[in-house]
């Protein structure tokens, strides 16, 4: 964000000349963070040199929209009293003066030296006046300022007889010199996108990778492979995924009208109305990128660990899945995880090619709770018509409770407290109320063949939780380093009957094992699905046993799949979910430079017109202010880009956060560029300035608006990072 600050009156010699006292607390605290500096580039110049790049970029978008308003003032006339990139104290600075060049070192927190710092130095020149501008590097890189004579931070600019001031000068000048940084941006973004789509680009084509059933995309027509032509009417020549998310992200509770091409090369109209997710604070149409069939190549333990573990490695390709020859990301994925209610093979075989020859590995299907790859865990349902199967362990993290106590994954919880057979919630309430508490669990395991229960004495953990993570929401809660889920599907016994679209729960006792379905027998919730599909829309009776008893209930089957929470899924840990596979690219590369500026302009102008409808959603809360980032935020995502990707990339994603800028920039509101420029132009109309007291109230009032949101943006991104 960029800010203009407050001008004063040049420094008077006589502060200049004067000897400040020695601090040494000020010294020592400098020299401790020098020593950490130095400390932190020599531990990981890697690193170093990552977060100088970010640093770079992001102080090279600053300092472009500074330029802008210091050329301006300028060229009209305007004393430019200091042009800073970041805030806070002077790292670095610069004045040119009669005697010569004066280097200004850490001048505030090192003082002396006639105003340069301890550190600081005069390279001798002389020279027939003094310089106006004193240029300055600061310690915080998250803006930068211009500070022009006349002009203030907060409140009416001042009243200075010197003609030069920028309170002195023409409404037409003082509009130029605001607005210019604004421009300068803008400017700097379309170049950068010129050389962008000049040198090429790889970005993600509008195509559909793996779309789930419950998706806005799926149930308004659209189907996996779908490749994007024309977006509400629109019809572009350089139609990029992007695009797509921008009209989902800010459709307004209208439809998205799509015309797409099929696999079988059949054009469709569609129309996709979609939904908000309240966890990015954006809406959403479900519509997943397409993936290629070549695996990732991770570089990170955990990721090789869990590839290698089912005989992948990072760089292999997979050619076909049980013999059927494949070429797209989403024909495997339909096959790994299948829609509810269809059948599956107890195995699939992927064909893998890895360095010209050809491999192949068996993977287990398994039955597990419905939505996997298309819910998160809060919205997951675990139930075949309401029937709750019970809880399984499905990974023990090390070096915690549970691994001390001795449970084992795929361990059956049969009780926990005083709780049988308890669901998810009951497990986590008990687990969290029982911090610092022995804890009784009774689990089952098979062993040599046969079912064993084993009796397991556990002390839930609260992890400690910092002050700062506090502050943020991280809740101090007890844990035993478990994760459960409702998915124990190889018998039929009902931990739990819950309510189903259109049914009550069943009157069927926790603990009963379901014995007929119609006049099926079942053995498993595999046979309860299959005999209950085979009686859609239909009553049928259900029967069930417990030690102590039999009896039986009926219930119709909803013509729909809905009440079905189970689902066929590749039984390989999570590796398919860790976005395994490289995403499909397309080079997007302009022919010519007449069509790299057309490329260029209608990049910009889409960034522009994104960044308006965030802010436009955030005000009539269609957007949520969670789906903005802050500079935090951004520093983290250019981090990533940084290492990550390729210096194209990198130029494309600090081109976009230089449109951001302008944009915000541009807003408005007192205290930005846009603000000042409409109280320019109320000026002009009315023929004098905006009286002082409204100015001061409406600078207040918008250094308040924006503060806040700044904060809530920043607080955030902060949270993000400890979630992490």
């Amino acid at each position: 964000m960029s800010e203009e600050k407050t001008s004063q009156n040049t420094e008077s010699t006589a502060t200049d000349n004067s000897k400040p006292k020695k601090n040494p607390i000020s010294t020592i605290i400098t020299l401790a963070i020098v020593a950490y500096a130095i400390f932190f580039v020599f531990a990981d110049f890697s690193r170093f040199a990552k977060i100088l790049a970010v640093l770079a970029g992001f102080g090279a978008v600053i300092f472009i929209h500074e330029l802008g308003h210091f050329t301006a003032a300028k060229s009209v006339g305007i004393i430019v009293e200091a042009f800073s990139i970041g805030f806070g104290p002077v790292v670095l600075g610069f004045k040119k003066c009669k005697a010569g060049m004066q280097i200004k070192i850490l001048p505030t927190i090192i003082p002396g030296n006639d105003g340069m710092g301890k550190l600081g130095f005069l390279i001798p020149r002389k020279s027939d006046k003094d310089g106006e501008t004193d240029y300055r590097i600061s310690l915080i890189p998250l803006g930068g300022y211009v500070a022009m004579l006349g002009q203030a931070d907060l409140g009416a600019d001042q009243k200075i007889e010197n003609p030069r001031a920028y309170s002195n000068k023409p409404v037409w000048a003082r509009a130029w010199a605001i607005s210019a940084g604004v421009l300068f941006n803008m400017i700097s973004a379309g170049i950068a996108f010129i050389f962008i789509f000049n040198s090429g680009i790889d970005m993600e084509p509008p195509v559909a990778g793996y779309i789930p059933t419950n998706t806005a995309y799926y149930q308004g027509g659209g189907r996996s492979g779908d490749k994007i032509l024309e977006i509400n009417g629109e019809k572009k020549d350089h139609l990029m995924y992007m695009d797509l998310k921008i009209a989902s992200a800010f459709s307004n509770n209208k439809a998205v009208n799509l015309k797409v091409q099929r696999v079988n090369g059949t054009i469709e109209d569609l129309s996709i109305t979609p939904i908000m997710n309240e966890e990015i604070g954006a809406k959403l149409m479900g519509l997943n990128p397409a993936s290629t069939l070549k695996i990732n190549k991770f570089t990170d333990e955990e990721s090789l660990e869990k590839l290698q573990a089912i005989g992948l490695e990072p760089g292999d390709e997979i050619t076909a899945v049980n013999g059927t020859d494949i070429s797209h990301g989403f024909e495997l994925f339909e096959v790994l995880y299948p829609e509810s209610g269809k059948k599956s093979p107890d195995k699939v075989i992927l064909t893998i090619k890895r360095n010209d020859t050809k491999h192949e590995i068996t993977l287990p299907m398994k039955l597990t709770a419905n939505g996997i790859t298309e819910m998160t865990y809060k919205s997951m349902i675990h139930t075949v018509l309401g029937l709750k199967p019970k809880l399984v362990a499905l990974n023990v993290m090390p070096n915690t409770p549970a691994e001390k106590a001795g449970i084992l994954k795929n361990d059956v919880i049969e009780r926990i407290g005083n709780q049988a057979y308890p669901s998810f919630d009951e497990a986590t309430a008990i687990i969290e109320a029982s911090a610092d508490k022995e804890l009784t669990m009774i689990v089952s395991r098979i062993e040599n063949d046969v079912t064993v229960e084993k009796e397991i004495i556990i002390t839930p953990k609260a992890p400690g939780v910092s002050l700062i993570k506090r502050l943020f929401g991280v809740k101090n809660t007890a844990k035993i380093g478990l994760a459960m889920s409702s998915t124990c599907t190889d018998n039929t016994i009902v931990a739990k009957c819950e309510e189903y679209e259109h049914g009550k729960a069943l009157a069927i006792p926790r603990g009963a094992a379901i014995t007929t379905v119609g006049q099926t027998e079942v053995t498993n919730y595999a046979e309860i699905i299959d005999a209950m599909l085979a009686n859609t829309g239909k009553e049928i009776a259900i029967g069930y046993k417990t030690d102590m008893q039999e009896g039986q209930v009926t219930a119709t089957v909803p013509e729909n799949n809905k009440w079905i929470g189970l689902k066929y899924e590749v039984d390989s840990g999570d590796v398919f979910l860790l976005a395994a596979f490289e995403p499909l690219k397309h080079n997007y590369k302009a022919e010519d430079m007449g069509e790299a500026l057309s490329m260029g302009w209608n990049m910009t102008e889409n960034f522009i017109s994104q960044t308006f409808a965030t802010i436009q959603g955030m005000a009539n809360r269609s957007v949520s202010p969670k789906a903005a980032s802050g500079p935090v935020g951004i520093l983290k995502m250019s981090y990533q880009v940084v290492s990550e990707k390729s210096f194209v990339d990198y130029i494309y994603f600090m081109a976009m956060i230089s449109v951001c800028i302008a944009v915000f920039n541009f807003l408005p509101l007192p205290i930005l560029d846009g603000g000042l420029l409409v109280l320019l132009i109320i000026e002009k109309i009315k023929g004098s300035p905006v009286s002082t007291k409204i100015q001061e109230v409406l600078v207040w009032a918008g250094l308040l608006m924006i503060g806040t949101l700044f904060l809530y943006i920043t607080f955030n991104d902060i949270k993000r990072l400890f979630e992490q």
